[in-house]
């Protein structure tokens, strides 16, 4: 009997902690999700096709600073 509510309060606790770590970080585990289900075969050409509403981008503007390669 002991055991049982061990194991039971030990479950409750993996539930709730699962519950916190969604409330928490619900938006991007929902991003991640997305993005490994992405490259599978049957969703490439979607993939490819909508990649900015998949994984969403923000443009980052060129430095005053850059740096050029010699080996270019």
């Amino acid at each position: 009997m002991k055991k049982k509510k061990i194991i039971g309060m030990a479950v409750i606790g993996v539930v709730v902690a699962i519950g916190v770590l969604g409330l928490c970080f619900g938006e991007k585990i929902k991003i991640l999700y997305k993005s490994l289900n992405s490259f599978k075969d049957e969703n490439l050409a979607h993939t490819f096709q909508h990649t900015p509403e998949i994984q969403p981008t923000k443009k980052i503007n060129k430095g005053e600073n850059t740096f050029i390669s010699r080996w270019a």
